[in-house]
């Protein structure tokens, strides 16, 4: 598929059909995952796949820890959804209304298909060194996205859940994971079901909710630029629009500092400054003819 498909087709799959998933699959997407950027190409992943008997086994535990109501406590602490940020709060808030809304009363289902890890066909559990920075966890999130696009440019369907890492020690314990490893992301694998349940795909806030394009020069803003720069002004030198100056800026600092300005005048009243520093430097103030201990 084009890559803008893939993306554009992927979403988190919470039902699969009980058709397996081949180790060449698994072999490819975890291959193609690898192109994932790192911090020094230090590549701090591992993954362990588990499918047939294996992960019929995980399966088998984890419902039964699931009904026997055992908390569950994984590797990386989990945070009261009250202490996430207002906006993640909010977001999180509106897919369980969307949830409410596509799903009816299949909402019950969409909380029992954790307990049975979703009738994964194969499960991915992705770790990092324990003793890794935050920039390794960075690195993991990059990998993690690539996994799951080169599951659904394949066809299949896939979901990074906490359901699956919520019993590590059942994890390590399958898979031989060592204790210097940290089990940070189990993902699901699978054949989509044809069910509501399996395409049910929440919705995404409006790009222009996150992202912010400035095109200006480094600087004040022209509106603060026209405000500041002429009060502060105490003298200057034009070289064609551009204007060197040099004054005491005492919005900036508590107490006023000599101020070195780089700025153009726009011919409407507004001043753009591209470069500003305290102190100025040497060069500045002798091309002003500034003695700067009579300043």
């Amino acid at each position: 598929m084009e890559f803008s498909q893939v993306v554009a087709n992927r979403h988190s799959v919470r039902d699969f059909t009980d058709q397996p998933v081949s180790q060449e699959d698994l072999v490819d997407i975890v291959r193609t995952a690898q192109q994932a950027p790192s911090w020094v190409n230090s590549q701090p992943w591992r993954v362990y796949a588990a499918t047939g008997a294996t992960l019929a086994g995980i399966k088998k535990r984890h419902a039964a820890d699931v009904a026997a109501g055992r908390k569950g406590d994984s590797d990386l602490p989990v945070k009261p959804r009250t202490e996430w940020s207002a906006t993640t709060q909010e977001n999180m808030a509106a897919l369980g209304e969307q949830i409410s809304a596509q799903l009816g009363e299949g909402v019950q289902e969409f909380q029992a298909s954790q307990g049975r890890l979703f009738n994964a066909q194969a499960a991915l559990y992705v770790t990092i060194p324990v003793e890794s920075t935050l920039w390794s966890f960075h690195d993991l999130g990059a990998f993690s996205a690539m996994l799951v696009l080169a599951a659904a440019d394949k066809g299949l369907g896939a979901i990074n859940a906490y359901a699956l890492v919520m019993y590590p020690d059942e994890v390590r314990e399958a898979m031989g994971i060592g204790a210097d490893e940290i089990v940070a992301i189990g993902i699901a694998l699978g054949h989509p079901a044809d069910s509501a349940l399996a395409a049910f795909a929440p919705s995404r806030a409006d790009v222009n909710e996150i992202l912010t394009i400035r095109t200006e020069r480094r600087g004040l803003h022209a509106p603060q630029a026209g405000v500041s720069l002429p009060g502060s002004m105490r003298s200057a030198l034009r070289l064609g629009r551009t204007t060197l100056a040099h004054g005491f800026q005492w919005e900036w600092t508590s107490r006023g500092r000599l101020l070195e300005m780089v700025a153009v005048h726009n011919g409407h009243g507004d001043w753009l400054v591209y470069h500003a520093m305290t102190p100025p430097s040497k060069k500045t103030l002798k091309e002003l003819s500034i003695d700067r201990r009579r300043s």
